[in-house]
């Protein structure tokens, strides 16, 4: 009988001690799991709007050499007699690399636009919005100071969003680009 017992007191203090040295360390490596996983999702969410703020700024360089360019063949053009024609084709081919350009940048979810500098936009992503005045945004009037960004907000159909913004090079105009947040994080976080 008093083997028995001691068997039972040897067998019940086992498992107290795996209990008490499994348990905790079980604890501790989902603790360091969970953390992991939300230090990893936190530092994609920064390299997703860090991304983001560089192509903008890349398409903004980008529209502004081809501007350059365009304006550099439009004085040479100037020069010469009889080449209108040789000019509208000139000014539909840079429009058409700025669709180009912005259309991939943005994606179909995105937008683009550029705007002058008293904020009326001059050109978007969707044609209805082109004329219209985007002065009062803070991403449009960052952009005209000559600042180059990205933030986090809600556009007017309470869509979360990343708006990138970046001065053009060699004009007094802006580039804003948007793009739906969960568009941007789908493959982090889906």
């Amino acid at each position: 009988m008093e083997t028995t017992i001691s068997r039972r007191i040897t067998l019940d203090l086992r498992s107290k001690i795996l209990a008490w040295t499994f348990l905790p360390t079980a604890l501790l490596l989902v603790a360091v799991v969970l953390l992991a996983a939300f230090a990893f999702r936190q530092l994609a969410f920064d390299l997703v709007i860090q991304r983001d703020r560089e192509l903008t700024q890349l398409l903004a360089d980008q529209l502004g050499a081809q501007l350059e360019a365009y304006a550099g063949s439009r004085a040479s053009l100037t020069r010469a007699e009889g080449l209108y024609e040789q000019e509208l084709v000139s000014q539909r081919t840079l429009f058409l690399r700025v669709v180009a350009a912005v259309k991939a940048r943005t994606g179909k979810l995105g937008s683009a636009c550029i705007v002058n500098s008293p904020g009326q936009v001059i050109f978007h992503s969707d044609a209805s919005h082109v004329g219209e005045d985007f002065a009062a945004q803070d991403v449009v009037q960052r952009a005209l100071r000559g600042d180059s960004g990205t933030v986090r907000a809600h556009n007017a159909a309470g869509v979360e969003i990343v708006a990138s913004f970046a001065p053009v090079p060699g004009t007094t105009w802006g580039l804003v680009t948007e793009e739906p947040w969960t568009s941007l994080i789908g493959s982090i976080v889906g």
